[in-house]
């Protein structure tokens, strides 16, 4: 497929540069980022991870997500996927002070934190930050293993996508094509599927029909039990002791196309069910790392659920 220039003189054909070093496409994509999204922007490069290993280039979205931009080249299909799931599962730890660190390192922009930086791009600050994490790899050509690895990841939750990513010279200057083989966001029904999730009746309308059945028998069973003040607010549904307060918190029900999960606080020390396998630490979301836990939210899991929220209701009244 070429590529050409035209004017009144005729055409002029781009030519393909090949590049020979992931630093070219990272040097661009730095300071670029808009050609892969408009609402994403820096806050990191060569990022070190708790292995002390290095994400290419790390950014954030509009929804306040961890973003993982790896550069693919000379890698086998496996490799690049493990890789940028290896980030992503270190990422997914990252709460607000983790991702300010970072990007306080080199790209905040002239603002103070990262806060300021968010209210000055999109008047508005995420609550709570990094509730989902993306996955890009980035190639000048994307693999047929590569691809369909990509594609079956997708297919079962996990946001990642494959850009193609090529550079042309001309006569006049230099232009970047991109190809999105995994996630094309112009395609309608995958761009609805990846769309961020601005309110909690989005969350419920884009769930299956089994995750809506559970979270909303839950609901009743939350209310009933514990009669909490709870409701929706921006893409979670809330459940707290008292009034509209952070220290009153302490129930979140988060809503995702093919699950849901329930956030909880608990008192470490007096938690009765930290040694159930299907309770997991949280990642400070919603509370401090070592008062957070976690559990899917399903049908077998109620009963669990509804003690592990008594005990959350009793552990932030006494707060």
């Amino acid at each position: 497929m070429g590529i050409f220039a035209i004017d009144k003189t005729g055409t002029k054909e781009y030519t393909r540069k090949t590049v020979e070093k992931e630093r070219y496409i990272e040097d661009f994509l730095e300071k670029h980022i808009e050609v892969l999204d408009r609402d994403i922007f820096m806050i990191g490069r060569q990022v070190r991870t708790i292995d002390k290993k290095s994400v290419d280039l790390m950014g954030v979205d509009r929804g306040g997500n961890a973003v993982i931009i790896e550069v693919k080249r000379g890698m086998s299909a496996r490799e690049a996927i493990s890789q940028a799931l290896d980030y992503a599962v270190w990422a997914a730890s990252a709460g607000y002070d983790d991702l300010n660190g970072i990007a306080k390192k080199k790209h905040l922009a002239g603002h103070s934190n990262l806060h300021e930086l968010f209210q000055s791009r999109f008047n508005s600050v995420p609550e709570p930050w990094n509730g989902n994490q993306k996955i890009y790899i980035v190639a000048e050509q994307i693999d047929a293993k590569t691809k369909e690895m990509a594609q079956y990841l997708r297919d079962h939750g996990v946001d990642i996508k494959c850009v193609e990513f090529n550079f042309y010279e001309g006569t006049r200057k230099e232009i970047v094509h991109t190809n999105f083989v995994v996630g094309d966001p112009s395609n309608v029904m995958d761009s609805m599927d990846d769309k961020t999730t601005q309110t909690w009746e989005d969350a419920l309308n884009n769930a299956n029909e089994d995750v809506r059945s559970a979270v909303s028998d839950l609901i009743s069973a939350v209310e009933k039990g514990l009669n909490p003040l709870a409701g929706p607010q921006s893409r979670y549904y809330y459940l707290r002791v008292n009034g509209k307060v952070k220290k009153n918190l302490f129930g979140a029900i988060v809503c995702q196309k093919k699950s849901a999960y329930v956030s909880f606080r608990v008192d470490p020390d007096t938690f009765p069910d930290d040694d159930s396998p299907q309770i997991r630490s949280g990642h400070r979301w919603f509370f401090t790392k070592d008062t957070e836990r976690r559990i899917v939210l399903i049908k077998p899991n109620f009963d669990l659920i509804l003690r592990c929220l008594e005990h959350a209701h009793d552990v932030t009244t006494k707060l």
